[in-house]
């Protein structure tokens, strides 16, 4: 190596750089008689194990870990390349870069890589990687099942998180309407709809809980009448019900206090004059309902007491009314 010379018995040395080399031993005896042989060794590349980590900490749901490898060797070619994952498992590959794994459980796992070049020359490079606990999504809510017009959503953050640091988004209708733990929501349409609470921890990692729920639609209740306002004397409300989402099905008639009747159609006739509301209550089949109120007026009839004097022929005779109501 550069003609360095070194007197010992014994001789240990390092070479700086791969190549050939001769070596040469050269003896001297007491007396001065000299004898030397020289012999060659080679010093092959030795390579440098260099592996990446393009991040070191994932979530545990869907986690595809990429590790990069960046070794190289100079005069030489890497025969094998053994990665060694800490889970119990490893893999020789030569071609991939970056090279994907997943891993079937959370922790942290200490990683290596182990380069070997033609001349079974080795080196060893190591990192560390994290996988991360999942945080777990639970929305509740206190019924799933409502009527349109009588909607009362009540939803609940009961998600499990090992970080403890949580943000939250309630979706629905395809957008985001709360972070609050606790939220009440009314659905702008009936149908089938769907409730999403998604949660996400300090690292990123999230996770979604769904509820199914249902929006009844709500009957419109209507009716007409034939006429509004009539004489107590032969009234006769004949009542047609035009309501719609009732399915053409009875309704609940109440003309006044006391009276009903289930019927599609109603007729009624009032005893007593004076200011009624008629109230109409109509159902759908899945059991949603809606009201309404109409009033009508029934007058009271006069009553006649008419009288005259009595007269000659050719006379003016004189009448007074004197109704009453």
């Amino acid at each position: 190596d550069n003609a360095e010379t070194k007197s010992s018995k014994d001789l240990v040395y390092s070479y700086k750089e791969f190549g050939k080399y001769d070596i040469k031993l050269s003896v001297i005896t007491a007396e001065g008689c000299l004898d030397s042989m020289v012999r060659s060794v080679n010093v092959y590349p030795q390579g440098t194990s260099k592996l990446k980590l393009l991040r070191d900490t994932y979530c545990f749901y869907n986690n595809v870990v990429r590790f990069g490898n960046d070794s190289r060797v100079d005069g030489d070619e890497f025969t094998s390349l053994k990665w060694t994952f800490g889970d119990g498992f490893s893999r020789a590959v030569l071609s991939t870069n970056p090279l994907e794994y997943s891993y079937n459980t959370t922790g942290t796992f200490d990683i290596s890589l182990v380069t070997t070049t033609n001349n079974l020359c080795k080196d060893t490079s190591e990192g560390t990687v994290t996988i991360l606990p999942m945080p777990k999504a639970i929305a509740e809510v206190n019924q799933s099942i409502y009527c349109f017009n009588e909607q009362a959503f009540e939803f609940s953050d009961k998600s499990s998180n090992p970080t403890k640091k949580t943000t939250r988004e309630w979706i629905m209708e395809r957008r985001v309407f709360s972070t609050n733990t606790q939220y009440e929501h009314t659905f702008s349409k009936a149908g089938n709809q769907l409730a999403m609470l998604v949660i996400k921890d300090e690292f990123g990692c999230t996770d979604t809980s769904r509820l199914e729920l249902i929006v009844n639609p709500t009957p419109e209740a209507n009716f007409i009448i034939n006429r509004s306002e009539q004489c107590l004397e032969n009234n006769y409300f004949n009542l047609v019900n035009t309501s719609t989402g009732s399915d053409g099905k009875e309704g609940l008639w109440r003309p006044e206090s006391g009276a009903a009747g289930f019927e599609k159609d109603f007729e009624y006739t009032y005893f007593k004059h004076g200011l009624y509301d008629i109230i109409l209550t109509v159902y759908s089949d899945s059991g949603c309902y809606d009201t309404i109120a109409r009033t009508v007026q029934v007058n009271p009839t006069p009553e006649g007491q008419k009288t005259f004097n009595y007269a000659c022929m050719d006379a003016d005779v004189n009448f007074s009314d004197n109704d009453t109501i």
